[in-house]
């Protein structure tokens, strides 16, 4: 499972962000709820039609098991919390790769 090595120029959870503000308290508790992760923005988007996930550049379709981890996401809330059933269940297998690689 890849993971962002680095957080991403835009990262929502980069200190002075102006989108760090945005998050609230109903996307923490999403996360939580259903005990799943972020997808790193940069790598993969929902898609308009919420046909899954497209490349936001150039908006062709990218597998689930293709697009990092936020590496936000990773550091504050996984890190701190555990929260994202996949992420533990591939730290356990050895399973988490971290790059920065598109």
């Amino acid at each position: 499972m890849k993971v962002r090595a680095t957080l991403c120029e835009s990262c929502i959870f980069r200190p002075g962000s102006v989108l760090a503000e945005r998050i609230d308290a109903r996307l923490a508790e999403e996360w939580a709820e259903n005990d799943t992760h972020q997808t790193c923005h940069q790598s993969a988007i929902a898609s308009d039609d919420d046909d899954g996930l497209m490349d936001p550049e150039t908006g062709e379709p990218v597998k689930p098991e293709d697009a990092a981890v936020c590496r936000g996401f990773y550091q504050e809330v996984f890190l701190k919390k555990g929260t994202g059933q996949l992420l533990r269940i591939m730290e356990r297998l050895d399973g988490l790769e971290f790059s920065d690689d598109e």
